[in-house]
């Protein structure tokens, strides 16, 4: 008896077990486009009621853990979704219908927060990657000309790394920073422009430098999308800093169940002047009608095609030119090359994604010789985690850029090219002036008391600019159940770089034809900059349907941003070896400045959004600010926003035959 018992005993467990462990099975299946039978990669399928679930790979195929009595949810972004109830189906084949109503895109808005382009009622214009990278341009804003309606983009100049100006709500001020706040993957990140000068005031006329802005050190090959807003209501989110409008950027990730993938992009472009200045071809070397050697003027007698003597005397001989028009601005600039290379490497499985990619460009201007150049790495890293309640997602970029640049501006206590260029007469050959080590192209015997030959000003005075910085951010988010869910994200932006500019000595030679005219004793100035920004925002998302028509959308987010800037300069005039340049070599005494600043600014946000059969969006938004920059007692202000949207094609049968899409 007590055997018998025994045996069913242990037979009892034996099947509890079996039954226990058992609740849990494999089930897989293939989905496919029910228009063509392709299959489908990228179709989420979830575990009703909860975030976990499986990724189809590239075939369609997918493959998923479930317990029993579980339903399936397949998605895909412009199919109608799917719902099935397992059951005791081992393989279950999917058939996904378009959906008309989810064919319109999905948009990056203000915070992160992907939105139906149906459901803005504000403008907000989205470029892909392929329209960024079509044009392979070494900057990622540059990509963007003539992409975006309303917007001017400019460059600052042709050299390579020069800063990219982006306006796209209008100048708001004559002499402050017009410029819009850049958005990459949801962190604000310092778009500060790397400019140089004597005095270091933007409003100083002399001799300067500009080594871009740093939105410039995005590599356009890392770019998913680029999402414009405008409109006060759309960029309210952002408070203050978003007055001049958001260029929202989004970087490619890896994709999920998508194997290991290695991707190579390579191009070379070859540059000119698109638009010199536009001067006169009647009359030549001289001044008030009348033809004078010396002159650095074009306003001498008509250009008659006689030749004459011209320049200086040199060992008893002088120069003989064709009193003729020339095309000697345009011969003077050569063609500018860049080279952009980027490898990436990117894959992903059902939990975890990747992308890592390096990016190389090297440009070389349009001015002669090697003043102009560009040398720039980048190293990203993104990767992302997806777990039933926790998901995370993390990127940390690197750059770092090497630059040199032609030197604008009034020249101050050195000369500069193009200030060099246009005292040259029409009559002029320039390109015969690059042996500037010519006797009749020297120092002591430049044709004219009134300039220096421009090749001199491209090879002895120079300057040299470097930087290293790092960028990135970690976000955190746990979803509390299928509508409420909160997330914590840290952004952070650093940025190191120093610069050295120096002016060659330029003395002339006593006796020689340009002695008296005023020396140039040669100068060193060393820049060291950096800048820090820090981005920590919390935010709890709500989405919930009331009704199979009325659905609400919510947020509230708090927003902590610091940022830090340190300027140090140091000059030195009249060096004691020519050629040398350091800041030990001047028994002068150095000029130092110095200028530091720190600033806060926390922001308390929310968002509700109402809509209706997926026709009628309502969104109502507010954000309050509390700025370090401001006194105490009156430190805050407050933006409120309200938008509509209502997509009219959805009431009027048979539209759908004269318009995509009413809205």
């Amino acid at each position: 008896m007590r055997k018998n018992l025994l045996f069913f005993i242990v037979v009892c467990l034996i099947l509890n077990w079996h039954t226990g462990f058992g609740q849990d099975r494999e089930v897989s299946g293939k989905v496919t486009d029910a228009e063509d039978g392709s299959g489908l990669p990228g179709v989420n399928v979830l575990l009703q009621g909860t975030k976990s679930g499986a990724v189809t790979d590239m075939d369609g195929n997918y493959k998923i853990t479930i317990p029993e009595g579980a339903t399936l949810v397949f998605s895909y972004i412009g199919y109608e979704t799917k719902v099935i109830a397992v059951g005791a189906q081992a393989i279950i084949n999917v058939e996904m219908f378009f959906d008309v109503k989810q064919l319109s895109e999905i948009v990056v808005t203000a915070q992160g927060i992907e939105k139906s382009a149906r459901s803005l009622g504000y403008s907000a214009t989205e470029v892909n990657a392929e329209e960024i990278t079509k044009g392979r341009t070494t900057d990622v804003m540059s990509s963007l000309q003539g992409k975006v309606a309303g917007a001017t983009i400019t460059t600052a100049s042709g050299a390579p790394g020069a800063s990219t100006k982006v306006i796209v709500r209008g100048y708001s001020s004559i002499g402050s920073n017009n410029n819009p706040l850049y958005i990459v993957d949801g962190v604000p990140i310092n778009n500060s422009s790397n400019a140089f000068n004597q005095s270091d005031l933007a409003t100083d006329v002399n001799r300067s430098q500009d080594f871009g802005n740093r939105a410039n050190d995005v590599n356009p090959d890392d770019v998913e999308s680029i999402t414009i807003l405008k409109g006060a209501s759309a960029t309210a989110l952002y408070g203050s800093r978003a007055a001049n409008g958001v260029i929202i950027i989004t970087t490619k990730k890896g994709k999920a169940n998508s194997g290991v993938n290695i991707g190579f992009t390579s191009s070379a472009t070859i540059s000119e002047p698109l638009r010199l200045p536009q001067l006169q071809n009647k009359f030549g070397q001289g001044w008030s009608g009348h033809f004078a050697y010396e002159e650095n003027g074009s306003w001498g007698p008509i250009m008659d095609g006689k030749e004459r003597l011209w320049g200086n005397v040199v060992n008893n001989s002088q120069q003989l030119k064709t009193f003729e028009p020339r095309e000697n601005l345009k011969d003077f600039y050569e063609i500018g090359n860049s080279f952009i290379n980027t490898i990436s490497l990117h894959g992903g499985s059902d939990l975890t994604t990747y992308y890592l990619s390096y990016g190389n460009v090297q440009g070389n201007g349009v001015t002669p010789g090697d003043a102009d150049v560009l040398d720039r790495n980048t190293l990203s890293l993104r990767g992302t985690l997806s777990g039933n309640k926790v998901s995370a997602r993390a990127s940390l970029n690197y750059s770092h850029k090497e630059q040199s640049v032609i030197t604008v501006g009034q020249g101050g206590a050195g000369t500069t090219t193009f200030q060099e260029l246009i005292q040259i007469p029409r009559d002029h050959s320039i390109v015969d002036m690059k042996d500037y080590n010519d006797p009749f192209n020297n120092l002591d015997n430049f044709y004219t008391l009134y300039a220096q030959n421009p090749y001199w000003s491209i090879n002895e005075n120079g300057n040299k600019f470097g930087e290293d910085r790092v960028y990135g951010n970690v976000n955190v988010s746990y979803d509390f159940t299928d509508w409420l869910s909160a997330s914590y994200r840290l952004g952070a932006d650093v940025a190191n770089s120093q610069v050295k500019d120096w002016i060659a000595v330029a003395e002339i030679t006593p006796g020689a034809p340009n002695y008296g005219t005023q020396p140039i004793p040669g100068q060193v100035t060393e820049y060291s900059r950096y800048a820090r920004e820090l981005d920590h925002t919390f935010m709890v998302n709500s989405s919930r349907d009331i009704t199979e028509r009325f659905a609400i959308t919510g947020l509230i987010g708090l927003n902590n941003n610091e940022r830090y800037f340190r300027n140090l300069s140091i000059r030195v005039d009249d060096l004691d070896i020519p050629g040398f340049y350091d800041i030990s070599n001047s028994s002068g005494t150095p000029v130092t400045t110095s200028f530091e600043s720190l600033r806060r600014l926390i922001g308390l946000y929310g968002q509700f959004e109402a809509s209706y059969n997926d026709y009628l969006y309502l969104t109502l938004l507010a954000r309050n600010d509390w700025s370090s920059t401001l006194p105490k007692d009156n430190n805050t202000f407050f933006y409120p926003g309200a938008n509509l949207s209502f997509v009219f094609s959805e009431l009027v049968p048979g539209i759908e035959n004269i318009l995509t899409e009413g809205k």
